[in-house]
This record gives structure tokens, sequence and C-alpha cells, in this order.
């Protein structure tokens, strides 16, 4: 009974770890994605300076 437990537990601690692993990847894409946009508006912003004088 004790060994099955175990192994029950390991498997959940290792699907919990591996969910927590996936929402840090989504937290990286997205602050990613807002840099990426970030560095698109300013470089666009400079384009209309650089167009208007």
């Amino acid at each position: 009974m004790g060994l099955l437990y175990e192994m029950v537990l390991k498997k959940r601690k290792s699907a919990f770890l591996m969910q927590q692993l996936g929402k840090g990847n989504e937290a990286a894409n997205q602050n990613i994605s807002h840099k990426m946009l970030d560095d698109a508006s300013t470089h666009i912003k400079l384009k209309i300076q650089q167009t208007t004088y």
C-alpha cells in the first residue's frame, strides 16, 4: 500500500512541476511578445518622426 501511495505522490508532484514549468514558459513567451511589440512601436514612432521632419 505504501509503495503505491508513494508512486501516486511522485506522479502528482511531477505533473505539478511540469505544469509550473509550462506556466513559466508561457510567462516568458508573453514577456518576449511584449518586448517585440515595444520595440516595433518604438521603431514606428521613430519612422514617423523622421518622415514628419
